[in-house]
């Protein structure tokens, strides 16, 4: 298109005009990172798998009270789609491409966000609808709702924590904050909860614990591990069996669930430590149920550069 928008006067290439429409991350500290996420699911006797790469530019700026301004790029998001995919799911990975947003110390989002050229970010989704989504009531029904709901700021409100690169930064963050609170710790024990997992209000309940590997030598990575297996008390407090019986079809579902989980964040040595220090992330969840249920998920985080580019 360079060509035509020099036909027309306005002498910019493609480039120039993408990074005035989503411009580069502001704020005191910036970084960025590359990241790869995959996902697998067997549910019903059948399966689906996602494969996305991409990069994040992201930079804060803090604020009163331990909140944080987060200025959010993400470009060059790629997914494969040959694989036995939902084209739900790409759709909705990435709900904006550049926004503005507040978090507070326990990694809430709060109500005020900014998402920059959102209108223009909602016609390229509107491209890729047409182009992946075979069904045409589907395609419509996508359209519309993408239409009604991605300008909606206590929607975006809402789905922006549950994008898997996003919660896992926040997460790099609450890591950050629990190193700078807890000098001297090295081993703590933390549960963790994490709704919507099984497509209801349910909790996947896992019993956590935080493991601390200090550097080996100046300028070697510091590292949190958090490692974790299922609260099967809780777990079984909540009688998910019907439920996930009816979305198997299979009422012969087993009820045992097993839960392999780990996390990993390494951060360049420094006091106090925050996101843009995070120089690898890797977040790993497996659940299985006999004859029923087989989830998998794992996000890469990798720093690439100081210095953010815009894509």
């Amino acid at each position: 298109m360079g060509w035509l928008n020099y036909f027309l006067g306005s002498g910019k290439s493609a480039s120039e005009i993408e990074e005035e429409t989503y411009p580069a991350v502001i704020g005191s500290d910036k970084q960025h990172f590359s990241f790869v996420y995959t996902h697998k699911h067997w549910l019903a006797n059948s399966d689906v798998s996602h494969h996305i790469t991409g990069d994040i530019d992201i930079g804060i700026q803090y604020e009163r009270a331990g909140t944080q301004k987060w200025s959010i790029l993400m470009h060059n998001v790629q997914f494969d789609w040959e694989l036995n995919c939902l084209p739900e799911i790409y759709l909705f990975f990435n709900c904006v491409k550049r926004i503005e947003i507040y978090v507070d110390q326990q990694g809430q989002l709060l109500d005020t966000l900014y998402p920059i050229s959102q209108s223009v970010f909602l016609k390229e989704k509107q491209k890729e609808i047409s182009k992946h989504v075979k069904d045409e009531k589907q395609a419509v029904n996508l359209k519309h709702f993408f239409r009604a709901n991605l300008s909606n700021q206590q929607f975006l409100q809402k789905i922006i924590p549950h994008n898997p690169i996003i919660k896992t930064l926040i997460n790099a963050m609450l890591t950050a904050n629990l190193h700078n609170s807890k000098p001297g710790l090295d081993q703590i024990a933390s549960p963790y909860l994490i709704p919507g997992y099984f497509g209801n209000e349910a909790i996947l309940p896992i019993k956590a614990c935080w493991l601390y590997k200090p550097a080996k030598d100046n300028g070697a990575a510091l590292t949190w591990l958090r490692l974790g297996g299922l609260d099967e008390v809780q777990y079984e407090r909540q009688n998910l069996s019907p439920w996930l019986s009816t979305l198997n079809d299979n009422f012969d579902i087993g009820s045992k669930l097993k839960v392999d989980f780990a996390e990993q964040y390494r951060f360049k040595s420094n006091i106090p430590l925050n996101v843009s220090q995070l120089v690898y992330a890797d977040h790993y969840l497996e659940t299985i149920i006999a004859d029923g249920w087989y989830k998998e998920e794992q996000v890469i985080i990798q720093e690439v550069s100081q210095e953010v580019v815009n894509g």
